[in-house]
């Protein structure tokens, strides 16, 4: 993690040197009595009973969004017995976002804020678990204090230590509100663009570590973060192929430095040539992944790069991923085939994608129609009827695709029952179409 070169001078309270006196009003009851603290529940039986009372009225009051009603029974939890429950946090701070929420006096609502942040702060105090409270407290410290440029050096270093704490786990929200904050210090000449890059690519990692789960949110969050980057450090193709690419060519197993280049060039969107595929090679040989390697090989094919889409889905279909994969790698890998001139092949890979599952069936059926339809020419035919017997096998494939279109399109293009008596057969005999399809079908005749 990159740390910014600079003291932070206002690290004694959340709420700021320069708050005004109408906003200490929402927060005063907490200031009168931050000195006094009690036990978990009072001894005396009289000051116990108060205090379930107090529990009970904050509990309900909060969960039924009555606000107002719950903050003094919080206040007064709060004084006598801090330390009572882990609850006592969480409802605390329920209730002044709640009442921050409905604020509409900016002076107040500021408080209401702190008060609220502050609350996560007195809940890791008592209670610890330092790394998820924090990561709770970022996804409302952002929203409540990003206007407040006074604020700026916290909250980067909220977001910093939420990652450091949290990494892989931190709220992808937190991770673009680290990004954003980045920029904002970088902007403040507090950190280098070396230090914005470096943390960058580990926030872009991780989100890579969580796409895996196939989250639209984590997928727009990604692009968000992506795009808080080229707002704020212009990312371009000479410098990663002048700066980091020397260094990889030097050490060509440095895993990091490769993610880095990956996501860079992604970034600034640069040609994927040669070493950005070695690149991804690097990654998923040292981080085996299914998601890793399907994803490399779409993008590849997105590229039009389809023999190094073949080494990838490859990869994927040799270990990275399941049985349930298996069918879509298949298919994937027949288009490819196909897309090189390779129909063969093609349709090799198509028929084992339709004995690997069911989930893709439809779609290899298709394609092999689709490739005896468009090569019913490849060969010449000995007769009409050879010819023809060629759309009778497309056919059979849009059929067991459940391609009506297609069928009847092949249908039109059967032979005529002249065409089949001259041959000296008739219909429902088998018969071979030849040719490299060598597919055997049975002899139909087109309507009249």
């Amino acid at each position: 993690m990159a740390k910014a070169r600079y003291k932070n001078k206002n690290t004694t309270s959340i709420f700021g040197k320069n708050m005004k006196k109408v906003g200490l009003i929402a927060i005063i009851g907490i200031f009168s009595i931050m000195s006094t603290f009690g036990q978990k529940w009072p001894d005396a039986p009289e000051k116990r009973a108060k205090a379930e009372e107090m529990w009970v009225l904050l509990k309900d009051n909060s969960d039924a969004k009555n606000f107002a009603a719950a903050k003094p029974a919080f206040l007064w939890l709060y004084k006598e017995c801090p330390d009572l429950i882990k609850g006592l946090y969480q409802y605390g701070s329920k209730t002044y976002e709640g009442l921050e929420k409905a604020e509409t006096d900016k002076t107040v609502k500021a408080g209401l804020r702190d008060t609220a942040l502050f609350l996560y702060d007195e809940r890791i105090k008592y209670f610890g678990e330092e790394a998820n409270v924090l990561n709770r407290k970022g996804l409302k410290a952002y929203n409540y204090l990003v206007n407040r440029r006074t604020e700026n050096d916290k909250l980067y270093a909220l977001y910093s230590k939420i990652y450091e704490l949290n990494g892989d786990n931190s709220y992808s929200s937190n991770l673009l509100y680290l990004q954003k904050m980045m920029c904002k210090m970088h902007k403040a000449e507090k950190l280098t663009k070396d230090e914005v890059l470096e943390t960058y690519g580990k926030i872009s990692e991780t989100f890579d570590k969580k796409l895996e789960a196939g989250k639209s949110t984590d997928q727009k969050l990604k692009k968000m973060t992506d795009d808080a980057l080229a707002d704020c450090i212009e990312i371009k193709c000479e410098d990663i192929q002048n700066i980091m690419i020397p260094k990889y060519k030097a050490n060509p197993d440095d895993i990091k430095l490769a993610k880095q280049i990956v996501g860079f060039m992604t970034t600034a969107k640069c040609p994927k040539d040669e070493i950005y595929y070695q690149c991804i090679t690097t990654v998923l040989k040292k981080e085996p992944s299914c998601g890793g390697a399907l994803g490399a090989a779409k993008r590849a094919k997105k590229d039009n790069d389809y023999s190094q889409a073949l080494i990838f889905f490859q990869m994927g279909l040799d270990g990275m991923c399941g049985e349930e994969q298996k069918a879509e790698i298949l298919y994937e890998m027949a288009t490819c085939h196909y897309a090189k001139g390779a129909k063969q092949k093609a349709r090799e890979y198509a028929r084992l994608s339709i004995a690997a599952g069911t989930s893709h069936q439809a779609a290899s059926y298709n394609l092999i129609g689709d490739i005896y339809l468009k090569h019913v020419k490849d060969c010449d035919p000995q007769d009409v009827l050879e010819f023809r017997s060629r759309y009778i096998a497309a056919y059979e494939m849009f059929k067991k695709a459940g391609n009506k279109s297609k069928m009847e399109r092949a249908m039109a293009q059967f032979p005529s029952a002249s065409d089949i008596f001259t041959a000296n057969k008739k219909v429902g005999d088998s018969y071979s179409t030849g040719c490299w399809m060598n597919e055997t079908i049975t002899l139909q005749k087109r309507a009249q």
